[in-house]
């Protein structure tokens, strides 16, 4: 029997000692993280100063565009997007349990968009990024991003949703309790292409950003 409990985080709200609590009481062999091998590294301290610098002089210029949106919800919310890995890594050293990065590499996903996206969409996600009026949330704004943006959407959402899912997929064949943690907008999905791949015996658990908080 197989046991995978999917976690839905948001970027902008810190909850760690409910995502603690979640990860004690299940106890898993393994966790899974919605970060591409950089980005872990680079969120636990372990890239270095070389690594780093060529990491960033390395990526495309769309992504000075999108990291707009980025830092305004950071600033706004006053939450570190990556809070979820560190947090990950404390109670795995603590554990003493693996930690899987299982997100496409950041570096060749930009580079697609930046290659694919047409100038219109450069144009329009440029404006929005500076001004952005939006007051949507949730589904609405969903629904707007991939009308928008459906560059992005191939990219940021749909190939990382199948591609995370497949990761976890796979690490799930090779130990028997996984605990996963992605990003909110993700978990649908992904758990769609998993329940696809779950035996009569084998059980997943899904906790969305709404139900982390009451833990």
């Amino acid at each position: 029997m197989k046991k995978i409990v999917l976690v839905g985080i948001k970027h902008t709200e810190m909850l760690a000692d409910q995502l603690k609590r979640v990860i004690h009481t299940e106890k898993p062999d393994v966790i899974c993280v919605e970060a591409d091998n950089f980005t872990y590294r680079l969120a636990t301290g372990k890239a270095g100063k070389e690594e780093i610098e060529r990491y960033f002089s390395n990526l495309p210029k769309i992504y000075k565009i999108i990291s707009l949106f980025k830092i305004k919800a950071q600033k706004k919310s006053k939450v570190n997007r990556d809070w979820h890995i560190r947090v990950i890594k404390e109670v795995s050293d603590k554990l003493g349990l693996d930690v899987i990065p299982i997100d496409m590499d950041q570096l060749a996903i930009y580079q697609k968009i930046e290659d694919e996206m047409k100038l219109a969409e450069k144009l329009r996600l440029f404006f929005d990024a500076v001004i952005n009026r939006s007051k949507k949330r949730g589904t609405e704004l969903r629904e707007e991003f991939s009308k928008r943006y459906p560059t992005l959407k191939r990219y940021l959402i749909d190939e990382r949703d199948t591609f995370m899912a497949n990761r976890i997929i796979d690490v799930m064949r090779q130990y028997d309790r996984v605990v996963a943690v992605v990003g909110n907008a993700h978990i649908e999905r992904i758990e769609k292409r998993i329940k696809a791949n779950l035996t009569e015996e084998d059980l997943l658990v899904v906790i969305d950003a709404d139900s982390l908080r009451s833990r």
